[in-house]
């Protein structure tokens, strides 16, 4: 059968008829208004399909015949998807050996498949047939901190926000938290000649990155960004043309649009989060009735004074769960994606009309901030605001909803049917690796080689093999040019005697000392005092 199948002039047509329509005319068979050749002549479907449907005789499907049935191609399913819920997703050459491994199981010899080996062409027909259920999607990698947080981690959280955001109106909860941006564009589709190998396009870019401290509320009121550059000193020209007004707050309280700082890192420290505090939000903060509350994950930032002048002014600091902010910041989650996406159009659009600068200069940061904000907010009418609400509000701070986390996180719990048992067994083996607590490992102790010029090194098996010692050793010989240690001589002790010591002599000693209790061999002249 060819790849994509095309239809032939004058071939016989299948199922050239809606499924309601052959509801329809079963149903005025049953109740005895129609017999078989008036229902097949009223609703043009063939005499042999409709006796076929009506005495209830399944036949096989046009075209082609799957090798595996319905049930065993939902078993494939369940199990591609039980394993992209576990953060463990299958490839599509995961997914044929597994067809192999079943077909093997079962003692099936398919004669298509080589070695029972379904090809690729399998694969994306499988995907087409299930393409209501799963597809093939690029996915992003997550470090095993983040997937080890628990569903009773984020319980727990929830249980202790409800207490904190209880008759606290939308407006006077926040989100804060730091990104960067940096000096490349990224990667894009682009149209190039038709079999080129390697697309590419000039564009120069660097690794360069500026911090930036954004803050948003749950009623989608954006303040105005704060910016760290990495320098010593700071220039009149780096803080011209910022954000300031719309699209971000545009109140008196954020009148002076955007503040600049410099670290000679480059990052937010505790002395620019405090000048952030006082000099961003607290003159937002001051002009919201009630008490604030201000979520994020820089808890190691809080100084005496952030946490004087929160007690001062109603504000009260929320740290997220660890290692959990792609699930509960909400600025991660649904504002910097279009932010980000807005912020290399902007910079392609830079580097089109300054064509001869290797890299971002930071007099034109500034500029370009603003711009990508206004983009941002031009995707459709207050995109910043739409994002900013469906940011907090898919993760489940407000409206106050667990679920919204909580559906994100895979169940442990399986099912006791016997039909589900490979899904449990599947289960159990993905529970073990997401939440796999490594072995401790022994600190070998290392030892010098001796290593001729010229010579190649080999292990010695027995002395790797062995847990008792944990000194490695190697086997000299002369076939294998291998590596030996210096064997140390073995050492005579003598009594020392009275008549023996006296001016003139000599003595071998042995010191122990250092940190690493290193030995030490040295000889000692014997002198009268």
């Amino acid at each position: 059968m060819p790849r994509n199948y095309k239809r032939r002039l004058g071939s016989l047509r299948y199922v050239d008829y809606a499924p309601e329509i052959l509801e329809a005319a079963l149903k005025k068979m049953v109740e005895d208004e129609w017999s078989l050749r008036q229902a097949s002549a009223a609703h043009n479907i063939p005499f042999g399909t409709l006796r076929n449907k009506y005495m209830g005789i399944r036949t096989l499907k046009s075209e082609g015949q799957t090798v595996f049935s319905n049930a065993e191609e939902l078993a494939f399913v369940k199990a591609v998807t039980i394993c992209s819920d576990w953060g463990f997703p299958l490839t599509l050459t995961d997914l044929r050996y597994i067809a192999k491994s079943y077909l093997d199981s079962q003692g099936r010899n398919i004669g298509k498949f080589r070695a029972n080996m379904p090809g690729t062409d399998w694969a994306r027909s499988f995907l087409q047939r299930h393409k209501k259920d799963i597809r093939q999607k690029v996915a992003s990698n997550i470090k095993r901190a983040r997937a080890n947080v628990s569903r009773e981690d984020i319980v727990h959280y929830f249980e202790n926000l409800s207490e904190t955001l209880k008759d606290i109106p939308a407006c006077n909860i926040f989100n804060y938290d730091e990104t960067n941006v940096q000096d490349d564009p990224g990667k894009q589709k682009m149209l190039f000649r038709r079999g080129t190998k390697y697309p590419e396009r000039i564009c120069n870019f660097t690794k360069t990155a500026t911090t930036i401290m954004m803050c948003g509320s749950a009623s989608g009121v954006l303040l105005p960004p704060y910016v760290i550059y990495k320098a010593e000193k700071m220039w009149k020209q780096w803080i011209e043309l910022g954000p300031k007004g719309e699209p971000c707050c545009n109140n008196r309280c954020c009148s002076v649009g955007s503040r600049y700082n410099r670290t000679q890192h480059g990052w937010m420290d505790a002395q620019t989060f405090t000048d952030w505090f006082e000099s961003s939000f607290l003159p937002h903060a001051k002009s919201l009735p009630g008490r604030k509350v201000l979520i994020g994950d820089l808890s190691s930032h809080f100084t005496e004074s952030v946490l004087r002048q929160c007690r001062e002014n109603d504000v009260a600091f929320v740290c997220l769960p660890k290692c959990s902010t792609n699930l509960t910041q909400p600025l991660d989650v649904g504002f910097y994606r279009p932010f980000k996406i807005a912020w290399r159009s902007s910079l392609t659009k830079w580097k089109n009309t300054h064509l001869h600068q290797s890299t971002l200069d930071k007099k034109d940061f500034s500029s370009l901030l603003a711009s990508t904000l206004v983009e941002t907010n031009q995707k459709h009418n207050n995109a910043i605001k739409e994002d900013l609400i469906s940011s907090f509000r898919a993760t489940g701070i407000a409206p106050l909803d667990a679920e919204r986390v909580l559906r994100k996180i895979p169940s442990q719990t399986t099912d006791t049917n016997t039909e589900d048992a490979l899904g449990n067994v599947i289960v159990g083996y993905l529970q073990q690796q997401r939440f796999m607590v490594e072995p401790s490992r022994r600190n070998m102790r290392r030892q010098k080689l001796s290593v001729d010029s010229g010579k190649s090194v080999v292990p010695n098996e027995e002395s790797s093999d062995s847990e008792t010692n944990d000194d490695p050793h190697t086997n000299d010989s002369s076939s294998e040019n291998s590596l030996d240690t210096i064997p140390e001589p073995e050492t005579e002790y003598f009594e020392l005697r009275q008549r023996d010591i006296f001016p003139g002599k000599f003595l071998l000693v042995k010191v122990c000392g250092g940190s690493r209790k290193k030995q030490f061999i040295d000889i000692l002249p014997l002198c009268k005092m």
